[in-house]
């Protein structure tokens, strides 16, 4: 049991170095809801990734807000910039 403890700890210690230096190298993913206003769950987003502030690519793949496929995405945007930066 203390394996699996170990392999997530370590799943996401890799995942928090990945953040990290994405974030201090100026890499953002930014989610940008397509319409304006107020709904219980939220618009549907797409993202868009700003590198030092300034929108470097504009998404088009629509997402529900809050859902595990959009999580998923941003990580892999992430995860695909850190291997670029090492």
């Amino acid at each position: 049991m203390n394996t699996n403890k170990n392999k997530s700890r370590q799943y996401l210690d890799q995942k928090a170095m990945i953040l990290n230096k994405c974030w201090e190298n100026g890499i953002k993913v930014v989610q940008k809801p397509i319409n304006r206003g107020f709904l219980s769950k939220g618009y549907p987003v797409k993202l868009n990734l700003e590198i030092h502030g300034k929108i470097a690519k504009l998404g088009e793949m629509v997402f529900k807000q809050n859902s595990i496929e959009l999580n998923q995405k941003i990580f892999e945007i992430y995860e695909s910039y850190y291997y670029r930066l090492t």
